[in-house]
């Protein structure tokens, strides 16, 4: 999907970041546009491949502290109060289920750090596999139209272990498995487009 950058800065008037309006611009001229069939260029599909697909998938990325789910609940109650009322979010990794507990494990310290290219690879795995748990319900969800909004993604994922890796070559090797492993193995839908925070 399409990557934008953002540095968020406050809008006095409205008291929203302007990622939220952006965004909600966007939807709102693809809706538009589908219901006049006017056929013009609109935001949604300039900025997606899937542009078979009846739903949308937005994800929202960033360092930690970056405001990632404060811009999460901001656009979803934009949308909302805009009359897209067919919204989902998801929070990776999904802590309060058990797919994630080899994640909480190494956060906590218990699984230990991972030493070595293998095993840094192995716990990217853990969070593949906590997203995996829930791509064909996501998939479906977009199938059926629904507005998808998630707090990370798969470029957490790239970006968190890849920095362990000193070596250029291996990094980005990584992220091939990373792509392979989360596209491929566990079938997770492609986001229309990623957004981070700086």
């Amino acid at each position: 999907g399409k990557i934008i950058y953002f540095d968020i800065f406050w809008n006095e008037k409205c008291q929203s970041p302007e990622i939220i309006d952006f965004l909600c611009f966007g939807l709102d001229l693809s809706i538009r546009d589908s219901k006049t069939k006017t056929g013009g260029m609109n935001l949604r599909n300039l900025l997606r491949k899937n542009s078979d697909r009846k739903g949308f998938f937005i994800v929202i990325e960033g360092i930690d502290g970056s405001g990632k789910e404060t811009q999460l609940l901001g656009l979803e109650a934009r949308l909302r109060e805009k009359g897209f009322d067919d919204i989902t979010t998801y929070d990776f990794p999904q802590y309060e289920e058990e797919t994630s507990q080899q994640v909480k494990d190494y956060l906590t310290d218990k699984g230990g750090k991972p030493r070595n290219l293998v095993e840094i690879a192995q716990l990217g795995n853990y969070y593949s596999a906590d997203r995996g748990s829930v791509a064909h319900q996501i998939q479906e969800e977009l199938d059926h139209g629904k507005i998808i909004i998630s707090n990370r993604y798969l470029a957490s994922n790239k970006a968190f272990q890849g920095a362990r890796i000193k070596n250029s070559i291996l990094r980005t090797m990584y992220s091939w498995f990373v792509n392979f492993m989360e596209y491929g193995f566990y079938e997770l839908p492609r986001e229309d487009i990623t957004v981070f925070l700086d």
